[in-house]
């Protein structure tokens, strides 16, 4: 198929400039990229083995490249062969190539293997389980794990293995520099009035938005009054408004009716105290406890079912709200109280850490994020400086497919061989925030939205500025499907729901 005239743009931008592409689902990237390799590679502006082109899957990674040579084929080009060589691949396979390549200069065997993730599991609770008795054995340590036992578990020490086993499981995740940092400075940065300023902060936000929730569903229940005709002894047909929101698709006689004014009072009255953004939030709210939908502004009103049964909701959760520690100013010293356990926590962990990398050194099999870690170190320590620049040299433009599921190591590693720091663009981005699916693999939609906000526009950027081009037509489904999929989602998609 030939490319519409926003895909043409894309494929033609030049090779001196960051370009991040937003595609929405079904809009042609696949074969926008793929025609952008087979014309840069065409018109002779790169060799393949110049290109690096990296994606999130094994899958992907094997169509692009099969799609490109397809095209050499179709065109008689002897190019077809010399695709062999091209860096198609996954940022795990392209890690793993640096590491092998180097592995000499990293000092490790080039013939290692990857863990198995269920071996991996295996080892650390192993570790985890050896720690837990040796503290038992040893009378200091033991006063200390029995301290913090007895605030997290109820029949044996399952809670906190499991807290350890989380906190390496995060750790994994992070640059090693960084988590040193994170762990040298963890008191500094969490155990200050400040950082409990923010924490209360946090805690009221939270809460704030579950009451805005439920007073948007107190709204929906006087809405429709005539809801409570279905099951007048209960709150069950409320219930399933709260759970299911395509109730109302089941139920077409519900029209929507003028707003309650006595909720309209309410409501009011609760927008009053949201607007309190530190503990005198739950102050206030404590006043809301006994509000008696009787008499609203001091005028007596008839006692409403309806607005009963919006109460019935709101009321429980107040008196939910206003028992938290915060309350009391009794979670101040909770919050000090936790300090020692983590000090603990960290402990073992980095123990745990430690074992674990003594079983991969002896038997050469490292977990991917170790791997990913070697290949940052080789691209950015000042001692593999030489290493790193013969890298990047020998890839001239890079290319990146999912862009929306990396995550911060990959970023780094993605920064340092495009040579961003030496003003070097030459990053052709493409992704789409709203499939993104490896937030549990630590992916950083982030990353992406970033650039997507501070990019101008492909007409309004200079030349060698970075730019964004928009693929927003739909190939894959019908008008009907995409108006439906937009009505929905233009009303619920915000910065606060969904990110974006």
């Amino acid at each position: 198929m030939k490319p519409n005239p926003i895909q043409q743009r894309a494929i033609d931008s030049t090779a001196d400039q960051n370009l991040l592409i937003s595609a929405g689902a079904g809009s042609g990237k696949t074969a926008t990229l793929t025609t952008k390799i087979y014309e840069m590679i065409n018109r002779g502006e790169f060799t393949p083995d110049q290109l690096l082109v990296l994606t999130f899957t094994n899958n992907a990674a094997h169509e692009m490249k099969e799609r490109t040579i397809l095209k050499f084929n179709e065109q008689g080009s002897p190019r077809a062969d010399e695709m062999l060589s091209c860096h198609i691949q996954t940022f795990d396979s392209f890690c793993q190539y640096l590491v092998k390549t180097y592995a000499k200069e990293l000092g490790i065997p080039d013939q290692f293997t990857i863990m198995n993730d269920s071996v991996l599991e295996s080892k650390k609770q192993e570790a985890i389980d050896q720690i837990f008795e040796e503290y038992y054995q040893d009378s200091i340590k033991k006063d200390r794990l029995l301290k913090h036992l007895v605030k997290f578990n109820i029949k044996d020490d399952s809670y906190s293995k499991k807290m350890v086993s989380a906190l390496f499981d995060k750790f994994d995740t992070m640059i090693p520099k960084r988590k040193e940092e994170f762990v040298n400075s963890y008191d500094e940065l969490f155990f200050n009035h400040k950082s409990y300023q923010n924490l209360i902060k946090q805690a009221v936000k939270e809460d704030q938005n579950l009451i805005k929730k439920y007073l948007m569903l107190c709204q929906m229940i006087c809405d429709h009054p005539e809801l409570t005709e279905y099951n007048p002894e209960s709150s069950d047909t409320f219930i399933k408004m709260i759970q299911d929101p395509c109730y109302y698709s089941y139920h077409p006689e519900i029209i929507n009716l003028p707003s309650h004014p006595i909720l309209d009072e309410i409501i009011d009255k609760f927008n009053e105290v949201l607007e309190y953004n530190d503990e005198s939030f739950y102050v206030e709210l404590k006043k809301m406890v006994d509000l008696n939908p009787d008499v609203i502004n001091g005028h007596k009103r008839p006692r409403d079912k309806v607005i009963n049964k919006s109460l019935a909701l709101l009321q429980p959760l107040v008196k939910e709200l206003i028992e938290s520690p915060i309350c009391d100013g009794d979670d101040y010293n909770k919050h000090y109280s936790f300090q020692e356990d983590i000090h603990l926590l960290i402990e073992m962990e980095q123990e745990v850490e430690k074992r674990v990398n003594a079983y991969e050194r002896e038997n050469c099999a490292y977990r991917f994020s170790d791997i990913s870690n070697l290949a940052l170190r080789l691209m950015t320590e000042q001692k593999y400086a030489s290493i790193a620049e013969e890298v990047r040299q020998k890839f001239k433009y890079i290319m990146i497919d999912e862009y929306q599921d990396s995550n911060l190591v990959q970023e780094k590693i993605l920064t340092a061989v495009s040579r961003e720091d030496q003003d070097i663009h030459n990053l052709f981005m493409v992704g789409d925030m709203k499939q993104s699916i490896y937030r549990f693999r630590l992916a950083d939609p982030t990353i992406f939205l970033g650039k997507y906000n501070r990019f101008k526009s492909y007409e309004d950027a200079e030349e060698g500025e970075e730019r964004k081009i928009l693929l927003s037509k739909n190939f894959r489904s019908r008008k009907e499907i995409l108006d439906a999929a937009n009505f929905i989602f233009e009303n619920i998609l915000s910065v606060e729901m969904g990110e974006m």
